[in-house]
């Protein structure tokens, strides 16, 4: 009987894999279904690890391709699920399947030298770079680079005899290295003239990025980070497009959602690059971070309002990435508004009277006679990416919450969740957004993408994914944004 069901299984699983290739999520479903026919089968299970790795969900990848590279012993494959432990920011896991891989191939070689990056770990990486510079070629100069950053960094914070002491040993220690004995003389010469000390540099330990990570065994590379800024210009600028944006990922008192200020920097380039909103303060007011408090959002809201009632025809813009927290109705059953959360908010004291009404936001904004008015949130009123945490049960949404004079468009439903998408680097629904604005989303070929196909872009990836966070439009306005040709 258990033949007989394998047999059925790899009939299902040779179909799956088709089907996979024109829908994801029916082939996904399908190789489920395999797998639970015929557990004990490698080539499904591994075809199911490929199928989640592509389906964006490297969790699931991990939990199903770890069991088979143990069993194999391969390099190939050790180095394969390395790089899932490493996507997944499991840089110890990642670490130890690097050491199984034995790096002895270009792969499992970064995979470790990519570990010692995220670690911190700059000495042993130059290391291990000069021991295989045949496999990690240009490798050494990035190492050396970081390396100096720490002293610099040291400088920075006052501590500058200090630096300048062990920028003097690394001078000595890897004296086959120019740079170090570069850094000595320019930092010696900073102790007087502050002028001098350079502008800080991002070290990976430090920041969660993903740039410069190598090619994964599975497929394509570990960052999808959108690259908006060195796009080419593409819309022609006007007077006539005015925009506020605000990213909070550093509150005062409160955690904050990982990428939201990356969020409003990467819709700032887009607009600017994209878009032809002007790239100066008079046409775009950019808020981040301790900048984006509630006096700040609440004036800059008031300078929009006032430049689109100057301007009728210009294009207006309002786009926030942070936190979000509900106001229940008097039962506590029910959603009544919507709050965004400033910078300086104390979680305790969240109100409309501490927060920016949602409501209030939107009746505002439908008082504006401008034709081309958007506002895009990205944040949750529910979960994980809501200042509270709060989970609502059973909430009942209104449909007459927002007025759908003008169009909002939400990441989220009220009683859903708003995801982060790591790979990207931004929050789930901003990333495809965005995407669909840099070109994806012009569904009808006509050289620009406007706001409606870029939701209906963003909402099938999201769904594409598993994402149940159902991003919401009020109205139907396409909102010509963006031009791809």
């Amino acid at each position: 009987m258990a033949k007989d069901l394998c047999l059925g299984a790899r009939t299902l699983a040779d179909v799956a894999v088709k089907t996979f290739q024109k829908d994801m999520k029916k082939g996904l479903s399908s190789m489920i279904r395999a797998s639970k026919m015929c557990p004990d089968d490698k080539a499904i299970s591994y075809n199911l690890g490929v199928m989640y790795y592509k389906y964006k969900r490297p969790d699931k990848a991990y939990e199903i391709l770890a069991p088979l590279a143990e069993k194999s012993g391969t390099a190939k494959d050790a180095a394969t699920v390395g790089w899932l432990a490493f996507k997944l920011g499991r840089y110890d896991l990642a670490e130890k399947w690097a050491l199984k891989a034995g790096g002895k191939d270009k792969s499992s070689a970064r995979l470790r030298l990519e570990c010692y990056y995220r670690k911190g770990k700059y000495r042993e990486a130059m290391k291990y770079v000069s021991a295989r510079q045949s496999l990690l070629s240009g490798e050494k100069k990035k190492a050396a680079g970081y390396m100096v950053e720490q002293q610099w960094q040291l400088f920075r914070r006052g501590d500058k005899e200090l630096a300048l002491q062990g920028m003097a040993e690394l001078s000595h220690e890897f004296s086959g290295v120019p740079l170090f004995s570069e850094e000595v003389s320019k930092m010696a010469v900073a102790l007087g003239d502050d002028s001098l000390i350079p502008l800080p540099e991002p070290l990976p330990d430090q920041v969660a990025s993903a740039q410069g990570a190598g090619v994964s065994a599975v497929a394509g590379t570990y960052s999808e980070a959108l690259k908006i800024r060195g796009t080419k210009q593409t819309a022609k600028t006007t007077d006539k497009a005015y925009a506020v944006i605000v990213g909070i990922r550093k509150y005062r008192n409160i955690k904050g959602p990982r990428y939201a200020d990356n969020d409003a920097k990467q819709m700032y380039n887009l607009l600017t690059r994209k878009a032809g909103f002007k790239n100066d303060s008079a046409h775009v007011k950019l808020l981040l971070n301790g900048e984006a408090t509630y006096g700040n959002i609440i004036n800059a809201v008031d300078w929009l309002d006032k430049k689109a009632r100057l301007n009728p025809g210009a294009k207006i813009v309002f786009y926030f990435s942070g936190h979000g927290s509900p106001v229940l109705t008097a039962d506590r059953k029910g959603f009544a508004d919507g709050l965004l959360v400033p910078s300086e908010a104390i979680l305790s004291g969240i109100s409309s009277r501490t927060a920016i009404s949602m409501k209030e936001l939107d009746q505002q904004f439908g008082r504006i006679k401008n034709r081309n008015v958007v506002m895009i949130i990205d944040a949750c009123f529910s979960g994980p990416k809501s200042a509270t945490g709060m989970k609502l049960i059973v909430p009942k949404v209104k449909k007459s919450f927002l007025s759908s004079k003008k169009q909002v468009i939400t990441a989220s439903a009220a009683d859903r969740p708003a995801e982060e998408y790591p790979s990207g680097r931004q929050g789930a629904f901003s990333y495809f957004f965005m995407k669909a604005m840099l070109g994806e989303g012009d569904s009808d070929g006509s050289g620009w993408v406007d706001t409606l196909e870029a939701f209906n872009y963003a909402k099938a990836k999201l769904q594409a994914l598993d994402l149940d966070q159902n991003p919401q439009v009020s109205t139907k306005t396409k909102v010509k944004l963006c031009k791809v040709k």
